[in-house]
């Protein structure tokens, strides 16, 4: 070859996790913007800050990758303790250095102009804390021009909202599922955001903070997310959504306030908590930090957004509806997600 540096170059260019590199942390430090990450099969407990353009995808799309973060409160993340200790192996902190109940997401997006593609992975969050706005969330891409692409990834927050776009990011959702958040499952918020979901699930979200099993470590938590939140809460921002299931969420599957735009075709929905699937709401004296507050509906508004679209709403849930319109995948898990099962989905091919 004329360049016989080429493969090298190219092995270095995409390095996988833990053969090149032991975390997904070291190769985002290491590798020049741009990289593409390939991640093996396997737990990888780790939070991502990402500053940079990536790709990240596993390297086997039939059994994908799981990124877990989780931050319960216990005696070993009590500060005061000398023995805290971790079963985050990959965590850059020690649980002794930090406080006690942080608003930490999964994975944040800030950097201005940055390109993120996350593909085939499944993402577990809980963090203490109560502020959904600002850091209680699985994935929270606010940097103005990021640009961010989910497909086939299945999204779960213990604790807080699934995704927040927020100061005109933009994500797009292709064939995933945002699930069982204790919060609202998408919020978009702030002139300029832009979310489109295509093909995707929004499925069980709003229903608050799930208790622990150990009742001990229940008690010493500090008081975390209620109950009453949307699939969806739109405010300012511009979304689309098409061929999408939303089902099941506590409040509404949807709610669009303060100028929010949505454009909305070929979707269903299907056993959501309140009557009116669709919220607009004008009124800006409305409290600002009532997240799925949805007072004042403009009918006119609601038949607007949807009009020539095929928008199904099922008087009550239907098994077989549900069956055919979910979106399926060998990498979107659409059971509530625990370490247990990722451990068992995500076991190691044995070696040959």
């Amino acid at each position: 070859m004329e360049d016989p540096n080429f493969f090298i170059r190219l092995y270095y260019n995409v390095p996988c996790v833990p053969v090149d590199f032991p975390t997904i942390n070291e190769a985002l430090t290491i590798s020049p913007p741009g990289t593409t990450i390939t991640i093996r099969p396997g737990i990888y407990e780790e939070r991502l800050i990402i500053e940079d353009s990536v790709k990240i995808r596993a390297s086997d799309p039939t059994q994908g990758a799981a990124l877990v973060w989780y931050q319960p409160s216990s005696p070993e993340r009590d500060p005061s303790s000398n023995e805290a200790s971790s079963s985050l192996s990959s965590s850059s902190s020690s649980p002794s250095t930090r406080p006690p109940y942080d608003n930490e997401s999964l994975i944040e997006i800030e950097e201005s102009c940055t390109y993120v593609s996350l593909k085939n992975l499944t993402l577990l969050h809980y963090s203490e804390g109560t502020d959904l706005w600002d850091g209680n969330c699985a994935v929270y891409c606010h940097g103005d021009l990021t640009h961010t692409s989910l497909e086939e990834c299945s999204i779960q927050s213990d604790s807080g909202r699934g995704i927040v776009v927020k100061n005109g990011a933009e994500v797009i959702l292709i064939r995933s599922s945002i699930h069982d958040c204790a919060a609202t499952g998408v919020y978009v918020g702030g002139d300029g955001s832009i979310v489109d979901i295509i093909s995707s699930n929004i499925l069980r979200n709003g229903f608050g903070r799930r208790p622990l099993d150990d009742v001990r470590l229940e008690r010493m938590r500090p008081p975390g997310t209620r109950e009453g939140h949307s699939g969806l809460y739109i405010e300012q921002g511009d979304v689309e959504i098409r061929n999408t299931l939303i089902a099941e969420n506590c409040l509404t599957g949807m709610s669009v306030v303060r100028g929010g735009s949505l454009h909305l075709s070929h979707s269903v929905f299907v056993g959501n908590g309140a009557d009116h699937i669709l919220v607009y709401q004008e009124d800006l004296s409305e409290d600002e930090n009532d997240d799925d507050d949805h007072n004042g509906d403009d009918e006119d508004s609601l038949r607007g957004m949807i009009e020539h679209s095929n928008v199904f709403e099922p008087d009550s849930p239907n098994p077989e509806t549900m069956r055919k319109t979910l979106i399926r995948s060998p990498t979107v898990c659409h059971r509530r997600l625990s370490r247990d099962s990722l451990l068992e989905h995500l076991r190691p091919p044995p070696e040959s």
